[in-house]
């Protein structure tokens, strides 16, 4: 699988202003690596990565994913995309606040058509991975900014999706939480898959195959 972003363009409106962060951009990202996008904030990481999961329309451009343009896809088509081939890490964690740490990791395996028994499983197995062995049936509001971000990252690799989207995923951790995360990463690019991480954190360099400037 490669990502191939050609000549993308991304323009929205705010506060009265219209804001374009990319312009006519061209990114190529293969199988097997792990990139990370680097540059001052408001210049487009998490839109860039917003629009290759599906979740925003560029202006312009094209996005081709396994020879799929996202930027064309709609209805059934889109959701498939946005469930199966992307995991995406989001800034803000967007958790289910109704939900334990476990259920909300479960809840994307069950969407994709797992059985409840295996999708607890590997949810419980990740969250022990990511240090999260004590606060499985914890609901978000109990839980750290630092454990909100593990949970969050638990459930973008739920389902092994093919390209892995992750904005900021060790803004909350310390030293050693960031070296479980990295060689997480780390291995899921080796397994061959695209691993695509916005972040201002250095201590993810040397486990990255580039750093990408926006």
């Amino acid at each position: 699988m490669k990502l191939d972003i050609e000549r993308l363009t991304i323009r929205y409106e705010q506060g009265g202003h219209t804001v374009e962060p990319i312009t006519d951009l061209d990114l190529i990202v293969e199988s097997g690596e792990f990139a990370l996008l680097h540059g001052p904030s408001g210049c487009g990481k998490t839109s860039l990565l917003s629009a290759v999961a599906g979740l925003l329309t560029p202006a312009a451009g094209a996005i081709r994913l396994d020879g799929d343009d996202v930027a064309a896809l709609s209805g059934p088509a889109l959701m498939r995309h946005r469930q199966t081939r992307v995991g995406v890490v989001f800034q803000a964690f967007n958790l289910l606040p109704a939900l334990s740490a476990v259920d909300n990791v479960t809840v994307p395996l069950l969407l994709a058509g797992r059985s409840r028994r295996d999708a607890a499983r590997r949810a419980r197995d990740l969250l022990t991975e990511l240090g999260m062995e004590h606060r499985l049936e914890h609901r978000p509001a109990a839980m750290s900014g630092g454990q909100q971000q593990r949970v969050a990252i638990a459930r973008a690799l739920a389902t092994d999706a093919p390209v892995i989207l992750a904005d900021e995923p060790t803004a909350h951790l310390d030293r050693d939480q960031v070296d479980v995360v990295r060689g997480l990463l780390r291995g899921i690019a080796d397994d061959g898959r695209i691993v695509l991480v916005s972040t201002h954190d250095d201590r993810l360099e040397p486990s990255a195959d580039r750093t990408i400037r926006l």
